[in-house]
């Protein structure tokens, strides 16, 4: 009767192990009981299963089934997972983990939450928040002169743009935008101030990134027919200029300039003389104070001989004034005395003054066969091709002192200084003189204005070249 029992409940649908363990509990215990407690516990078997397989199986099924099917509780948890990922990302944003460091980047945690939602707004406006990003870091970099940093960032967003499907989105196209915005705005303003390497450098770097702006080729055209530093320029009737732009390498100007080559000439300041009658102020020696035993010093005649092709001396800084008011009228073009810091702009004062660079004085070893002023040019020129930086004649600049600019501040060596000292570029007391005097060993070269709409003829060599 036992093994009958066993194989009723054998045959009948799986039970849980704790109701099967009391069926066959309480069968032992009947078996061992009269027939008639044998019968009940038959009966309470068979009412015991009858409600398992059609009460609670069937209602424990339809709770797994209820629970599969609800699509309540997987939500809940990606949309909670969602904005956790998000949060993260504004996180990093505000922190400038813009696309790196990897794995711990806004780009990345915006990306991911697209992957989940392909449609989420709020990712697609936090990844137009990094193109924005990408954007000012890029801007601040061009305007720090960054170069590769800007390559570097710009890279970036092209991968972020092309690998992760946003071309369409509009930060990547407003990132284009305002980059080639700003490089195409410096372009211009380069061709305005005639920097041709500045403006170069922003056609290049238009090119480098794949970005354009409007005129482009014209600008470029434009950028590349501008004058380069140490180039010859010339005004009809006046004297042959250098251009200068206004960086040239650790010296910054507000504005590019045109200098002349070399110093003013005894026959270019007899024109002058001729046309305007001006009346000169007297002349001295600058290394004494006492009275000149030769009598009284001009500037066609300072104590010693001179040639037309030689600087003019014993000119007071108002009569250079006045030289270059006479100049500008003549050729129509804007010429006057340089500040120091405009002629230390053009100078190239080598660290050591060899013997033959210049007419210096030669009583220390260094005979350069010429005891007073020489004729322009008789030596080398320098690097940006000016002659006479060095020796022949100090030169006035438009620098004064604070009151009422009753001094001036004179610039260079003459034919007066000791080579050991030539290439000081220091200011002294000694080197601020009285402007309405003439010095024996003080001459001018002037300069001359130049902007985009006055630009003078441009020749097509180097002053400096053959």
């Amino acid at each position: 009767m036992r093994r009958a029992l066993d194989a009723v409940l054998n045959r009948t649908l799986p039970l849980p192990l704790q109701t099967v363990d009391t069926l066959r509990s309480l069968t032992r215990e009947a078996v061992r009981s009269p027939w008639w407690l044998f019968a009940t516990g038959l009966i309470l078997a068979i009412v015991v299963v009858w409600g398992y397989v059609h009460w609670w199986r069937p209602a424990q099924s339809l709770e797994a089934d209820a629970v599969s099917d609800s699509p309540s509780a997987p939500s809940m948890a990606a949309v909670a997972a969602i904005a956790a990922r998000l949060q993260e990302a504004r996180e990093q944003l505000g922190r400038g983990a813009i696309v790196t460091p990897a794995g711990e980047n806004a780009a990345e945690s915006y990306l991911d939450v697209l992957k989940a939602e392909p449609d989420n707004t709020d990712a697609m406006q936090g990844l137009d928040a990094v193109f924005a990003a990408l954007a000012e870091s890029i801007i601040v970099a061009l305007a720090d002169g960054r170069d590769i940093e800007v390559r570097q960032l710009f890279s970036q967003a092209e991968m972020l743009a092309n690998e992760g499907g946003l071309g369409k989105f509009s930060g990547w196209a407003q990132l284009q935008e305002s980059v080639s915005g700003v490089l195409g705005r410096r372009l211009r303003d380069a061709v305005a101030r005639l920097d041709r390497a500045t403006a170069l450098d922003q056609v290049q770097m238009l090119r480098m990134l794949n970005l354009q702006t409007a005129d482009l080729e014209t600008l470029r055209q434009t950028a590349e027919a501008l004058p380069q530093a140490g180039q010859q320029l010339q005004d009809p009737a006046g004297p042959p200029l250098i251009f200068l732009p206004a960086r040239l390498g650790g010296s910054q100007l507000d504005r590019p300039m045109a200098m002349m080559q070399r110093e003013v000439t005894v026959a270019e300041f007899a024109r002058f003389i001729q046309d305007s009658r001006h009346r000169m102020a007297d002349c001295t020696r600058r290394d004494t104070r006492l009275p000149s035993v030769a009598g009284h010093r001009y500037w066609h005649k300072p104590g010693f001989p001179q040639g037309d092709n030689e600087p003019v001396v014993c000119v007071s800084a108002s009569d250079a004034d006045a030289f270059a008011d006479w100049l500008s009228q003549r050729t129509g073009a804007r010429y006057r005395v340089p500040s120091l810091a405009e002629w230390r702009h053009a100078s190239q004062i080598p660290a050591v003054v060899e013997c033959g660079s210049g007419n210096l004085h030669g009583r220390r070893g260094c005979d350069d066969g010429v005891g007073f002023t020489s004729v322009a040019g008789r030596f080398a020129a320098d690097a940006l091709g000016f002659v006479d930086v060095v020796g022949n004649t100090s030169e006035w600049t438009a620098s004064c002192d604070a009151i009422g600019c009753g001094k001036r501040l004179v610039a260079g060596s003459s034919w007066r200084t000791e080579r050991e000292s030539a290439q000081s570029m220091t200011v002294s007391p000694a080197q601020m003189l009285a402007a309405d005097v003439g010095y024996d060993d003080v001459g001018l070269r002037l300069l001359r204005e130049v902007d985009a709409s006055s630009l003078p003829a441009l020749q097509t060599r180097r002053a400096n070249q053959p």
